[in-house]
């Protein structure tokens, strides 16, 4: 059984309250030892030997007679000290010889260190000085791990030193000289080695001095004793003298004179033999303190019984943020206590249980354990339910389930726990900590109210944490100065208390919160004190977020493959406990909210808050709003995210961007990300959410009136989504409210931001015109154009029209009256409205002005050059205009037919072009896989305007053999880049005659390709095919074509099916003859079989491709509803009900069409 030195000391040792004080000297609270030692001859001799019949050190004794050996011819030379010995030694052999004897007579390298060499290195020492010339302190520090001391053999050295240090005074084996040994060194040695003298003095006054090694005729213990008490006089404080020699009364009376209490061990070590090496082991083991409650040791208990989580509280040693390492090395300890304990209680009635559930819910809180993952919360909730009269007992149960609902954004949940606790008599703390809650739940919705919460919320100086939390709720309303105020003064109370008890750590922990907001130069040096304490609260928020990983669900039944064929495996795994993902990504978010401190692992952060964001999905939105950078919006707000969001939590989240938005506009804060996530959510939200928030809009314009250009983008943005987001009644009154309150006029651009919105609401009415594919009846362009005398309809009307000319949704005759109205106009222009219409008119113009003979003659520009590519948009330039001379389309009935000439001019000038050019089209679709060049699809555009502008159009006598051939190597190059963009060249080739008899298959081949594009492009190749059909300019199995596209729909993947169905509903638009009854009969069947697996709950649409899907059946619903409804009948009647109540701007705009209810714009 191993010795309990403690006990046995204080049983046995009479001085051991000394000892003990040495020990609390060594292990102060803040860390830092106050006890420095000084080593002698005697420990030396604990050293073990490397060979037995090696020899053995001398001492003092041996010395002596030694040098007196050569001295015989001295009279009374034995009667003189070994300094004077020594003295006459040098003085008549010289120095050199006197290190001989020194080195023969300690014999270094005949030994090495022992176990209490390493044991005396492994305590705290704040320096460890030694008069010996052995080296076996510095070949034991070697092997020491716990503590780093810098070894000093020179006064030189001693400047540029740290502490611990193991300082040599008087010289070292093997050379560094002098050795310290004579009469005269010592005589001498205050003067030339004053910086040692003075690092001892200094030690003795500022640490407690323990003397170890030292016997009675030790001349260096006489002299060092001597200078002390020179020195310092009556004012020396104690020395500790460490000894088993049992010495008399007299000699303990003779060290007390001279300061030093000694404590000798010999009234507990007096068994014959040598009792130091036992000794000094049970010493050091004693003064190692193991037992000691250092407070980074905490927790002094284990977590795996539920009766000492009490334990624990009460010796918390104060840390404002648990830090990290704590944290995760007990929280699933926490946790299986926790769950064992709630499952098995089946009532709280008792008080030994709610004591219980309290300490369980003061780890939940410093550990940042959620209650809510596990259904804990819910049997809390229950417990709680069933207690007739609730007193104080269930105040901390209440807070953590008030928490909760506050996380949850519950409403209802957190008002009730409310009310609850108001009704019982809290405590100041509790006071504080229900009126913080209320505030950070308000957070979400109200700022002014927050602004009259804080007012009232009263904290005194002393009240340090409540401080700090109430600055860093100014920090997050954006009262940055009051904040900052209030922090300095926090920070003076704090440092004033610490000055009185410097290892608090809750004072420590607070006050590294404070230097994280104020951000003073210098605080580097005291916050890596604070966290060699583990009190710097950055750090630990840094580390717990930077070890965030994502969350994966591993529970539940999984299904995976054998090795052998056919051998399958299914393997269940079930726990209680909560991932260690999820866990992790909690206490990263409580610190943040509590700390609101930035972070440089934004990626980690905001992984955390996706892996929380099924359990507290609103919550996580808020905060996804707070820490996201704009240039992510599409990746985190997506528009299929925001679909799939609930109802209420959409609600919530408009409260809480409205909120934000006026706060930070109202401390000039960037608003950009609130206003732009809040355009999104905007087609979310009830008409009558969305008709509050148009007045909220233009009131917020309107009060504003300036705005920064960057903040300008993202409002016209807005306006754009929320024109596109309205039926054709809503748009036109939103239209008129813009008008009333002067933020658009056609008139003047003396309005809010010079009528800067003015565009971008032409652009939103474009917008929902690309949505509605139809025609535009011509009784209601007549009723548009009839508006135009009405000034009340004036302007609602022209910028209607404006729009459907820039989408060219205006037949030729309608066209030529607008732009003869708008010649004639007879009001004053804004200059926004003659931008616009000087636009339109100049389009059209420049379609007219184009000279077809000087075109051609142009140079075409060349993008690859010397194995290098130069990307500009001179090309693109170049293509649109080439367009607008080839403007005859492929599938024109009476297009306009250019002189061969033309034709073969360019052609001519293209052939010799493609050459030079085909590598660097190569070198771009490489690059493009690489992302290097995506935004330069030359080769898409130049595919497109072959096809359909010139081998499209291009008379088949115009072109010889020559060009055939040409065309056939170009058609091959092509295929060779890029496989689906031949496709596209198919058609014209098949109306020319060109590649024989298996252009179709080619293109229902491509069908089937793998990549999703070229599908899209075998698609719209074989619907060019069937338009020539149908103007007789080439002959197809029409049937064999819409068969294979109708089988898409059936066999497809979501995305490939969204195309098949778009390329179906243009297919009955425009080449109605392909279709009989019975297609449209099962069409009918494929759109209602979609519908009823949405309805039903099979079809979950969360991804774009799903919206699409959605999308494209819903344009194929209503065209068939539209002309054939005689097929259609009542089949569509469900279809009604969801396109009505869909969300979806782009499906509810149908709506009207449904109801035959159509209005323009």
């Amino acid at each position: 059984m191993k010795k309990d030195v403690e006990k046995f000391f204080q049983d046995n040792l009479t001085m051991y309250p000394h000892l003990k004080a040495i020990r609390d000297r060594l292990w102060m609270k803040d860390g830092k030892s106050r006890v420095s030692v000084m080593i002698g001859a005697g420990f030396s001799l604990n050293a073990k030997k490397v060979e037995s019949s090696f020899e053995s050190m001398a001492l003092w004794s041996h010395l002596e007679k030694r040098l007196i050996q050569d001295l015989t011819h001295h009279p009374n030379i034995g009667e003189k000290d070994v300094l004077a010995i020594s003295q006459i030694y040098v003085e008549e052999y010289g120095r050199t010889s006197l290190d001989e004897i020194l080195k023969e007579a300690i014999p270094d390298d005949n030994y090495e260190p022992d176990t209490i060499h390493h044991d005396l290195l492994k305590l705290p020492w704040a320096d460890i000085y030694t008069t010996n010339y052995d080296t076996l302190l510095e070949r034991a520090k070697k092997h020491v791990y716990e503590r780093n001391y810098q070894v000093i053999y020179d006064i030189n050295d001693i400047p540029s030193s740290v502490q611990p240090r193991i300082v040599k005074l008087h010289g070292s084996f093997p050379s560094h000289r002098p050795f310290i040994f004579t009469k005269k060194d010592y005589e001498k040695y205050q003067q030339d080695f004053r910086p040692f003298v003075n690092m001892v003095q200094q030690s003795i006054m500022e640490t407690t001095f323990v003397l170890i090694g030292f016997s009675g005729d030790d001349p260096n213990f006489k002299k060092w004793t001597t200078w002390v008490l020179d020195n310092l006089g009556e004012h020396k404080p104690k020395i500790y003298m460490i000894d088993c020699n049992g010495q008399s009364e007299m000699r303990f009376n003779e060290l007390a004179k001279m300061g030093i209490t000694l404590i000798d061990f010999k009234e507990i070590y007096n068994e014959p033999g040598n009792p130091y090496p036992i000794m000094f082991a049970d010493i050091f083991d004693y003064l190692s303190y193991k037992n000691r409650k250092e407070k980074t040791k905490w927790p002094y208990e284990g977590y795996h019984r539920i009766e000492n989580f009490k334990v624990n509280r009460e010796t918390y040693p104060g840390w404002f943020v648990i830090p990290n390492d704590i944290r995760k090395k007990y929280v699933q300890d926490i946790q299986q206590q926790m769950t064992f304990f709630i499952n098995k209680t089946s009532s709280i009635k008792d008080k030994e249980i709610i004591d219980y559930i309290n300490e369980i819910v003061w780890c939940c809180e410093k550990f940042y354990i959620p209650i809510e993952f596990n259904s804990v919360a819910s049997m809390l909730e229950g417990l709680i339910s069933q207690v007739d009269e609730i007193d104080k007992e269930y105040i901390p149960l209440l807070f953590r389930l008030l928490k909760e609902d506050r996380l949850k954004i519950n409403a209802n949940g957190f008002f009730r726990y409310k009310s609850i606790l108001e009704g019982l008599k809290l405590n100041q703390e509790e006071a504080h900590k229900l009126l913080y809650e209320q505030i950070l739940f308000t957070l979400n919705s109200d700022f002014q109210v927050i602004e009259e919460m804080m007012d009232q919320w009263h904290v005194g100086k002393s009240e340090i944490e409540w401080g700090i939390k109430k600055a860093i709720i100014y920090f997050r309303v954006h009262q940055n100065d009051k904040a900052t105020r209030m922090l300095y003064e926090y920070l003076q109370t704090i440092r004033s208390l610490l000055a009185i008890k410097p290892d608090d750590y809750r004072l420590l922990s607070l006050e590294s919160v404070v230097l994280h907001h104020l951000q003073n130069s210098g605080r580097e040096d005291r916050l890596s004190l604070l966290n060699s304490k583990n009190c710097d609260v950055g750090r630990e928020y840094e580390q717990s977020v930077i070890s965030i990983k994502k969350f994966e669900n591993t529970l539940g039944t999984k299904h995976t493959y054998g090795f052998d064929p056919g051998s399958e495996k299914f393997k269940t795994k079930y726990s209680l406990l909560i991932d260690k993902a999820l866990l992790d990504s909690f206490a990263a978010l409580q610190m943040q909210e509590t700390l609101m401190l930035p972070t440089t692992n934004t990626y980690e952060l905001d992984l955390a808050i996706r892996n929380l964001e099924e359990f507290y999905p609103i919550y996580c939105q808020m905060k996804k709003i707070q820490n996201i950078e704009i240039e992510d919006l599409d990746r985190v707000f997506s528009r299929e995210s925001i679909y799939a969001m609930e109802k209420t939590n959409i609600n919530i989240l408009s409260d809480y961007l409205i909120n934000s938005i006026f706060n930070k506009y109202h401390n000039d804060l960037d608003i950009r990300i609130e206003v732009e996530v809040l355009s999104r959510i905007y087609f979310a939200l009830s008409i009558k959410e969305r008709e509050h928030l148009d007045t909220k809009l233009i009131y917020f314009i309107n009060k504003a009136e300036i705005f920064k250009p960057k903040e300008i983008k993202v409002i016209q943005q807005f306006l754009e989504r929320i024109i596109v987001s309205k039926n054709c009644v809503e748009s036109e009154l939103f239209l008129k409210m813009l008008i009333d309150n002067e933020i658009v006029s056609l008139e003047n651009n003396n309005v809010i931001m010079g009528n800067a919105f003015f565009i971008h609401i032409v652009k939103g009415l474009e917008q929902r015109i690309r949505f509605i594919q139809f025609e535009v009846p011509q009784n209601h362009i007549e009723i548009l154009f009839g508006n135009l005398n009405n000034d009340d309809e004036h302007d609602v009307a022209l910028l209607k029209l404006i729009a459907l000319a820039r989408t060219k949704s205006l037949s030729e005759l309608y066209y030529g009256k607008l732009l003869s109205y708008i010649k004639n106009y007879s009001r004053r222009q804004s200059s926004k409205l003659k931008f616009i219409i000087e636009e339109i008119i100049s389009q059209e113009q420049v379609l007219q002005l184009i000279d077809e003979s000087e075109f051609v003659k142009k140079e075409i520009p060349k993008f690859y050059s010397s194995r290098s590519l130069t990307i500009n948009n001179q090309l693109n330039i170049y293509f649109e205009e080439l367009s607008n001379v080839f403007s005859y389309h492929i599938i024109d009935a009476n297009g306009k037919e250019l002189k061969k000439g033309i034709y073969k001019q360019w052609l001519e000038k293209f052939y010799f072009w493609w050459e030079s050019q085909k590598e660097g089209f190569k070198k771009i679709e490489q690059d493009y896989e690489d992302r290097h060049f995506g935004s330069y699809n030359y080769l898409d555009e130049l595919v497109f305007i072959l096809g359909n502008n010139i081998w499209g159009t291009i008379p088949k006598e115009y072109l010889g053999e020559s060009d055939i051939n040409k065309m056939k190597e170009i058609y091959w190059d092509i295929l060779d880049i890029k496989k689906g963009f031949s496709y596209s060249l198919i058609p014209c080739f098949e109306r020319l005659g060109i590649n024989g008899d298996r252009n179709i298959e080619l293109l229902i081949d491509g069908l089937s390709d793998k990549k999703r594009n070229n599908v899209n492009l075998a698609m719209q190749a074989l619907y060019d095919c069937l338009l020539l059909n149908e103007h007789k300019k080439i002959s197809v199995n029409s049937v064999l074509i819409k068969t294979e596209i109708l089988q898409l729909i059936k066999y497809g993947t979501v995305d490939i099916v969204s195309m098949a169905i778009d390329i179906i509903k243009d297919i009955a638009k425009y080449i109605p003859s392909v279709f009989n009854e019975s297609d449209y009969k099962l069409l009918i069947k494929y759109a209602n079989n979609y519908l009823r697996t949405i309805n039903e709950g099979e079809l979950e649409i969360s991804t774009r491709d799903d919206l699409n899907l959605l999308t494209s059946y819903t344009n194929l619903v209503i065209y068939i509803s539209r002309n054939k409804s005689s097929i259609v009948g009542e089949q569509f009647n469900e279809w009604k009900k969801y396109i009505r109540n869909n969300l979806l701007p782009e499906v509810r705009i149908w709506a009207d069409f449904l109801e035959d209810k159509v209005m323009i714009n």
